[in-house]
């Protein structure tokens, strides 16, 4: 070994040479048959490129998309009178949609991309070390253990580290099975490659020497690598082969690279010179199973189309030959035959080891997420066709009778992860599980009184294709999150002393979650931040409401500074207020937490901004965006952040009584409908804050502009009307020194958008 390192750093120091960043490569399809370099991770050697073409998988529900777009035409018929005209129309759409998939990971089970690789090979002897992560976190590294990897050196068994994590960090496998079974399973691997494993890499050596296989100082042209069919001419001796163990262990000594004599029935064995022992040494390096992705997708579950707009009828919705997005797991394969392996440790001979649970009724209890490795995920496609008719008015002397509506395309969505069912039951709820090893009575009286079914997750980007707007969302993956919870956290939980590791969920978080049953929920799955994000954080904000809002305003396409300059102008903010607190926020996001000193039945409903009761039942079921199950409170925080952002989005585009109308010196808008794209314009901006503060009515005395001189922190309303009627108050280029309500919050928003 001490040759070894002395070599390495003969080359460190020669043959420098620089490592590429990218933690992951495009994904060229090689068949199974055939091989390419470079491959990525010897846990995952051709990224989308599985063996098997089968798609299918455990179904999840997903998210619920609506999509924007417009229909106009002209009218089929008008009829006139002194009022002027009544035109009716009928507009047939048939087109092909797309809603392509981007920046979507499968966690829990394994990731190689954060690691070492072929495409990331700096920092290979930090990473090396990076062993309790690995295994506390993905299910891969902790049944192979993080040793015997091409990426990594080769294990030094003088060192103290090196056998230290030889017995913490080898996998529960490696140390189960018998060293007989051992080299079956892996003869086993060999015999597969080309059939339905590609012929994979294993290790790499330098003049007989084993070395990483990506460390980039080592030039290639000097390194041999070895893949899975090269072991088939060095393959170890088998026990069970021999009657003789003498005979055996003699053969077995020399497959080791030894020249062994037998005098007077002791065995002499010496190490060989000229017998190159690597191929001994890096037998273990052979995985006990495939390495192959599999093939999951997203698929439209169905289609639902509406327009925000009065009087249009929607009619002969149909989507038609539609083609899901195909998702390329990686590690199902293997954490399956990883996991059938394990139970054999335990499991009486003949007794099946798998059972077959039904998939999940999609009741998002709770959800669990780490990063994962791509899943290069394709696009939705389909033919969309629907009928609208609608109606529109023009004055007597009107020529152009062309009109327009806004549509929304509603796609459901669900998600089919490749044997999840299977590691599911292997591992944590089947009969034979592993973790109801450990834990061999859950029920009442029991250490556990359930187990949740939760899913795991990840965020994902959306682009569709003849549709409005870019989305963020999620892909929902099932029974992954629980074996996150259970079998991950849960087992090394019982293992370890009491007080030590993790608690995992039970009592009420296994069941759907009811109120009024005194049960306290979770915050759901947020989306992440797009287009209409905070820009900044001036007021000092704590991070989880920051989160919440962020998530609100991009499913409602609102500007979030603008949520946050409302909030402020309601006097959410002042100094010492519980908003500033992120403990405080962070628990009252969750559902059924109500916040103290607020009735959902009061004539004002002091939320984070204050409600009315007749408005409130209007925006009350805005949170179901994020959360379908949820019971709505007036009460509660995150259900009062996302009312506030649906009420600003149905206020942008203002309403016929705002035509020529200005507040704060900016033109309102006299439209109508919801927004359907954040950024906002000034205009946008202004008529949402005027909506909020008086609704669509416009007076020029009695409901104006909250435009008052230091009215700045009064809460609005005609409290800070401005008194001299219409918009002849504060101006976005007439500013006060003590500003007006409404110049509070466009400081506050112009500075945090």
């Amino acid at each position: 070994m001490k040759v070894f390192k002395t070599l390495i750093f003969f080359f460190f120091l020669f043959f420098i040479s620089a490592g590429n960043s990218f933690s992951q490569i495009p994904p060229p399809v090689v068949d199974c048959n055939k091989t390419d370099r470079p491959e990525f991770h010897s846990l995952r050697p051709y990224q989308a490129s599985p063996c098997s073409d089968s798609v299918g998988g455990a179904i999840y529900c997903g998210d619920t998309l609506i999509f924007n777009e417009k229909v106009s035409s002209q009218p089929n018929d008008c009829v006139s009178s002194k009022a002027g005209y009544h035109c009716n129309y009928t507009v047939k759409v048939e087109k092909t949609v797309g809603i392509a998939l981007s920046n979507a990971e499968f966690p829990i089970l394994g990731n190689t991309e954060d690691y070492a690789n072929s495409q990331a090979q700096n920092d290979v002897q930090d990473d090396d070390r990076d062993d309790v992560t690995k295994v506390n976190e993905y299910v891969s590294w902790y049944l192979n253990g993080s040793l015997d990897r091409a990426e990594y050196p080769f294990t030094d068994l003088t060192d103290p580290k090196d056998v230290f994590r030889v017995v913490n960090f080898s996998g529960p496998i490696k140390k189960l099975l018998s060293f007989e079974t051992q080299i079956l399973k892996r003869l086993e691997t060999i015999d597969k490659a080309k059939n339905s494993q590609h012929n994979e890499d294993i290790a790499c050596t330098v003049a007989g020497i084993p070395v990483p296989c990506y460390i980039a100082s080592i030039p290639r042209v000097i390194m041999g690598k070895h893949r899975l069919t090269d072991f088939g001419e060095h393959k170890p001796p088998v026990r069970s082969d021999y009657k003789d163990f003498t005979r055996y262990w003699l053969d077995y000594k020399r497959w080791r690279g030894n020249i062994c004599i037998i005098v007077k029935n002791v065995m002499f064995c010496f190490p060989s010179p000229l017998k190159p022992d690597y191929w001994s040494n890096l037998f273990s390096y052979i995985p006990f199973s495939s390495t192959e992705d599999r093939k999951g997708s997203e698929e439209v579950k169905s289609v639902d189309v509406s327009s925000p707009d009065s009087g249009v009828i929607i009619s002969d919705v149909k989507f038609e030959n539609p083609q899901p997005a195909i998702l390329y797991f990686a590690h199902t394969d293997e954490v399956a035959e990883l996991s059938e392996i394990l139970q054999t440790t335990y499991v009486p001979k003949g007794v099946s080891s798998t059972d077959s649970p039904s998939d999940s009724a999609c009741t998002t209890v709770n959800v669990r997420a780490n990063p994962g490795d791509n899943l290069f995920p394709g696009e939705i496609t389909g033919d969309l066709s629907y009928t609208a008719d609608f109606s529109c008015n023009f004055g007597p002397y009107e020529t152009d009778f062309s009109c327009e509506k806004d549509i929304n395309v509603s796609f459901t969505l669900i998600t089919k992860t490749p044997r999840a069912s299977e590691i599911y039951s292997n591992l944590v709820n089947g009969s034979t599980a592993v973790f109801k090893r450990i834990y061999p009575k859950i029920g009442p009286g029991g250490v556990l009184e359930c187990m949740a079914d939760m899913p795991g997750v990840s965020t994902v980007d959306y682009t569709p294709t003849n549709l409005n707007p870019p989305q963020s969302g999620q892909l929902y993956f099932a029974h992954m999150g629980s074996v996150y919870e259970y079998f991950l956290k849960g087992i090394q939980t019982a293992l370890r002393p009491k007080g030590y590791g993790e608690q995992v969920i039970s009592g009420q978080d296994c069941s759907s979650l009811l109120c009024n049953d005194g049960k306290i929920g979770v915050v759901p799955p947020l989306p992440a931040a797009g287009k209409c994000k905070l820009g900044g954080n001036t007021l000092g904000l704590p991070p989880s409401l920051i989160k919440a809002t962020e998530a609100a305003a991009q499913s409602f396409n609102v500007p979030a500074a603008l949520m946050i300059g409302i909030m402020y102008g309601e006097g959410a903010f002042n100094p010492g207020g519980q908003f500033l607190d992120e403990g405080f926020v962070a628990e009252h996001l969750k559902e059924c937490v109500l916040l103290p000193g607020c009735d959902p039945n009061g004539s004002v409903i002091n939320n984070i901004v204050p409600f009315f009761p007749q408005y409130w039942e209007d925006i009350k079921d805005a949170v179901k965006v994020v959360d379908p199950e949820r019971e709505p409170n007036a009460c509660n925080l995150l259900d009062g952040i996302f009312a506030l952002a649906k009420d600003l989005s149905q206020g942008q585009n203002g309403d016929s009584s705002f035509s020529g109308k200005k507040c704060f010196g900016i033109n309102l808008n006299s439209g109508g409908g919801g927004s359907s794209s954040c950024p906002w314009d000034d205009s946008d901006a202004e008529t949402a804050i005027r909506v909020w503060e008086f609704g669509t009515a416009y007076e020029e005395n009695s409901l104006s502009c909250a435009t008052k001189e230091n009215s700045c922190l009064l809460g609005g309303g005609l409290a800070a009307q401005c008194p001299t009627g219409d918009d002849t108050c504060e101006k976005i280029n007439l500013r006060y020194s003590n500003p007006s309500h409404n110049g509070c919050i466009w400081d506050v928003y112009n500075s945090n958008k």
